[in-house]
C-alpha cells in the first residue's frame, strides 16, 4: 500500500512539473503565429502604401501622366532661363496665358534670356524672331501670338507680334503696351510687369475683337478703342473752362465792389484847366488784323510720318523694342 501511494505521488509531481513547460510551449507557438501574422500584415500595408504613392493623387496629375505617356506637351506661356520668378508666380502666369489663349485663340508669351546674342548677333528684333520660331510659339495655323522678350545682359526688350498680332497690336498699340510694363521693370518688379503686360494685352485683344484695335487716334486708322477713349480731351477741357469761368466771375465781383462810381462829362471843357489841357493818359487802341491761311494737303501714302497700322518685316513679324 505504501508503495502504491508513493508511485501515485511521484506521478502527480511529474505532471505538476510538466504542465508549465507544456503551457509555455503552447503560448510560444501562439505568440509566434500572431507575430508572423502581424509581420505579414505590415509588409502588405507597406507595399500598398508604396503602390499608392506611385499612383497620381489628383485628376490633373493623372492627366499629366497620360499626356507624358502619349507624348503630348502642354503649351508654355512663360520661358525663363534666368530665374526671375518663383514657382508660384510662374504658375500664375501660365494660368493667365492659358486663359487668354482659350478666350481669343491667341498666344501671349514671355521669354526671359540672359543675352539675346546667344540666338542672333544682329539685333534684339532678329533674336526675337529666331526664338519665336525655335520655341514654335503661336496659336492655330497662322501661329498668331505676341511675345515679350527680355534680354537681361543689356536690359533690352522686344515686343514681337505674328499672325493676327499685326491686327490686334499695331505699331502705336505696341508702344502703348510697352508703357504699361516699363514702369514696373524700371524698379525690377518683374512679376508686376508681366501681370500688367498680360492684362493690357488681353484688353487690346478684346478691343480688336470688337473691331476697334488700339491705334494712333490722329491717323484715321480705326483709332477708336482704349487709347482713343483715354486721349479724348473734351471732358477735361470742359471742366477746366467751367472752373476758370467761376474763378473769373468771383474776381470781377470783388473788383467791382471796390471801384468808385464815375461817369463821363458832356463837354470837353470840364477837363480843361487854367494852365491848359492836361492829358493824364494817352494810348493807341489796336483795332484788328487781317490774316489769310492756306491749307496744304499732305499725302499719307508717300510714307512721311506715322499713318497708323502695323509695319511688318520681311520675315513676317512686327516689332517694338527698346531698353527697360
Amino acid at each position: 500500500m505504501k508503495h502504491r501511494l508513493l508511485a501515485l505521488f511521484l506521478m502527480l509531481a511529474l505532471l505538476a512539473c510538466l504542465s508549465p513547460a507544456a503551457l509555455a510551449s503552447v503560448e510560444s507557438v501562439t505568440v509566434t503565429q500572431e507575430t508572423d501574422t502581424a509581420e505579414d500584415g505590415t509588409d502588405w500595408a507597406e507595399a500598398y502604401d508604396d503602390r499608392a504613392a506611385e499612383e497620381p493623387d489628383t485628376a490633373e496629375e493623372s492627366n499629366a501622366v497620360a499626356e507624358e505617356s502619349d507624348g503630348v506637351a502642354e503649351p508654355v506661356y512663360y520661358y525663363d532661363s534666368v530665374g526671375l520668378l518663383t514657382a508660384r508666380q510662374r504658375a500664375e502666369l501660365e494660368d493667365s496665358g492659358a486663359a487668354i489663349a482659350q478666350a481669343y485663340d491667341f498666344g501671349v508669351y514671355v521669354v526671359v534670356l540672359a543675352d539675346y546674342r546667344d540666338y542672333d548677333l544682329r539685333s534684339v528684333e532678329d533674336a526675337a524672331e529666331t526664338v519665336y520660331r525655335e520655341l514654335d510659339l503661336g496659336v492655330g495655323a497662322a501661329k498668331s501670338g505676341l511675345m515679350l522678350l527680355l534680354s537681361m545682359d543689356d536690359r533690352d526688350y522686344d515686343l514681337c507680334a505674328y499672325g493676327y498680332g499685326h491686327t490686334a497690336f499695331t505699331d502705336y498699340g505696341k508702344a502703348q503696351l510697352a508703357r504699361v510694363f516699363l514702369d514696373d521693370f524700371r524698379y525690377d518688379d518683374w512679376y508686376a510687369g508681366f501681370r500688367d503686360y498680360q492684362a493690357e494685352a488681353e484688353e487690346m485683344l478684346r478691343l480688336a475683337a470688337e473691331g476697334s484695335p488700339v491705334d494712333d487716334p490722329y491717323a484715321g486708322y480705326g483709332g477708336s478703342g482704349l487709347e482713343r477713349s483715354r486721349s479724348e480731351p473734351g471732358p477735361v477741357i470742359a471742366f477746366s473752362l467751367l472752373i476758370g469761368c467761376v474763378v473769373a466771375l468771383i474776381v470781377c465781383m470783388v473788383m467791382r465792389s471796390k471801384s468808385r462810381s464815375v461817369k463821363s462829362a458832356r463837354s470837353a471843357g470840364t477837363y480843361a484847366v487854367p494852365e491848359g489841357l492836361y492829358l493824364a493818359e494817352s494810348f493807341d487802341r489796336f483795332s484788328h488784323v487781317t490774316e489769310q491761311r492756306v491749307r496744304i494737303e499732305s499725302d499719307r501714302s508717300s510714307g512721311g510720318g506715322h499713318s497708323g497700322g502695323t509695319s511688318i518685316s520681311s520675315g513676317g513679324f512686327s516689332h517694338s523694342s527698346g531698353k527697360f
